[in-house]
């Protein structure tokens, strides 16, 4: 019997594929979750439609971010998606009502090879003295979907006229 010595070394790959052990690829490195940078808001205006930016980057691509937010003392949290403006990831949220007194949120990202991340919470107070943003937010309505089943499907503590469900 002639004895190659690649042979022994594809015998003994196999048998670790058969067992269930994995075999690193020389040189592979685990993907990184997306990385998510965001200044917090200082507060929000009564009524008025709050635009919130995150830079998120991510080593094999960004797929997808989202902006999920509830007015302080609600059960559940709503998401709008965000949109790349070339340099940020951002969203208006809608306007809260007037009884509202504060938005609590949070962005989340997730990359090319389905590794999600998360920002902290944040929150920013409601308020009448509140500077509006410099750029008018949009004339359309913000879309907002849920996060759990069967929860309402209109965001409580915010204007309807301001979203539209998904």
């Amino acid at each position: 019997m002639i004895r190659r010595p690649g042979r022994q070394h594809a015998a003994c790959a196999l048998a670790i594929l058969i067992v269930g052990i994995p075999i690193e690829r020389a040189g592979a490195q685990a993907n990184e979750p997306p990385a998510i940078r965001h200044d917090p808001l200082p507060c929000g205006g009564a009524a008025q439609r709050v635009r919130v930016c995150a830079y998120v980057v991510d080593d094999s691509g960004v797929a997808q971010v989202r902006l999920s937010f509830r007015a302080r003392g609600a059960r559940v949290y709503h998401w709008t998606p965000m949109g790349f403006d070339g340099a940020l990831y951002c969203a208006w949220l809608p306007a809260p009502l007037a009884e509202t007194r504060a938005v609590e949120y949070y962005v989340e990202a997730i990359d090319d090879t389905f590794e999600p991340s998360r920002s902290a919470d944040h929150w920013f107070a409601v308020r009448g003295d509140c500077p509006a943003t410099p750029e008018p937010p949009p004339e359309a309505p913000a879309v907002v979907g849920t996060t759990v089943p069967d929860q309402p499907l209109s965001p409580p503590g915010f204007d309807p006229a301001t979203y539209k469900t998904r």
